[in-house]
């Protein structure tokens, strides 16, 4: 069995579609990674974070890999990438130590919803192309009286409007919560007045432990220990901190 740093790396959009199995960086894809993989033994992981997305699927992602790497007893680091925002702060947060770059840009902890209106288009469609039929009345056959809710085909009510801010500003206060929880309250309160946050300011509000890349912190701590990517199947080499282009050219 081989030693090596196992490394997870989410990148893109993290979403209701994690659950199919076909795109790399889905939540099924981790726990599939996790089965299959049995000749290495991990000595950390670390989770590498880039992108935005669902909280649930965030957090299914955060305790996939909490647990192997507590099976393994071994420490887990995250590493926030380039952009780090809303759901993916919460995977960078989960690490027994948590770092992100210089130039990292981390924060946008709200959330948004996005609503299309058929209505108006309808009836745009209706005046412009008189001669196409085009069906304006549907109803919808429902028991209980908030059954139906948010149908594009209707005008927004204001009561909707409420709802979804609710909704809205619920998750977004359910978020931060849970960083909060991962960094042990460590967090000064006055980040989230922040809209982005650059790595270095992530540092001073308490967000992160330390600034740096993978390859920097593995210099420090894990020299000569190379890693495997679990979710790609991929061995890297390990390439000394002062090494020269030409000395690897071989690789």
């Amino acid at each position: 069995m081989f030693s090596r740093i196992v490394q997870f790396k989410i990148y893109g959009k993290i979403d209701e579609k994690l659950y199919k199995l076909i795109s790399q960086f889905r939540t099924q894809k981790v726990y599939k990674s996790i089965k299959d993989t049995k000749f290495i033994k991990p000595k950390l992981v670390t989770l590498h974070v880039h992108g935005e997305g669902s909280f649930v699927q965030s957090k299914n992602i955060a305790t996939a890999i909490r647990n192997y790497a507590k099976y393994y007893k071994v420490p887990l680091y995250t590493f926030g990438e380039d952009f780090v925002l809303n759901s993916s702060v919460y995977l960078m947060t989960v690490g027994d130590k948590n770092f992100a770059s210089e130039y990292s840009v981390i924060g946008d902890f709200g959330y948004v919803q996005r609503r299309l209106g058929y209505k108006q288009l309808i009836e745009n469609l209706g005046m412009q192309y008189h001669k196409i039929i085009i069906i304006r009345e549907h109803k919808f056959i429902h028991s209980g009286e908030k059954k139906v809710k948010l149908s594009p085909y209707d005008d927004l009510k204001e009561e909707d409007v409420k709802w979804i801010e609710g909704q809205l500003k619920h998750r977004e206060s359910r978020l931060k919560e849970e960083i909060m929880q991962n960094r042990n309250q460590k967090v000064d309160q006055e980040m989230w007045n922040q809209t982005l946050l650059t790595g270095q300011q992530a540092l001073k509000y308490g967000l992160v432990d330390g600034l740096g890349v993978f390859d920097d912190i593995r210099e420090q701590e894990y020299k000569g220990m190379k890693s495997y990517d679990i979710l790609s199947n991929l061995l890297d080499y390990y390439v000394p901190a002062n090494a020269t282009f030409s000395s690897y050219l071989s690789i």
